[in-house]
């Protein structure tokens, strides 16, 4: 049994420590922003604890969101113009004509 303790009780030591780095080397650092995505930048806006303030950061939010969509919307209709001109190109050589 105490062999079990000589190798439990290092490891324990160990494993706390290097517990203890991660969580102090995370004091300090500030929350993620919000990611921008493709021109369309979100920002945040601090609590005030007012209600027009928090209205006003929910629209902003939603028309960010509308951005996103609709460049989204935007890629997808280029997907579709994509495959159109793969299949016209497929269907631009016929050998029997030759």
């Amino acid at each position: 049994m105490t062999n079990k303790w000589k190798i439990f009780v290092p490891v324990g030591i160990v494993a706390l420590a290097i517990i203890a780095v991660v969580i102090y080397s995370q004091i300090g650092k500030e929350a993620p922003q919000y990611a921008t995505e493709e021109g369309v930048e979100v920002v945040t806006v601090p609590a005030t604890g007012n209600v027009d303030d928090a209205i006003n950061a929910l629209l902003q939010e939603a028309s960010a969101d509308q951005a996103m969509f609709s460049q989204e919307e935007d890629d997808a209709s280029l997907l579709f113009t994509d495959s159109q001109a793969i299949s016209d190109f497929g269907q631009s050589y016929n050998e029997s004509e030759f």
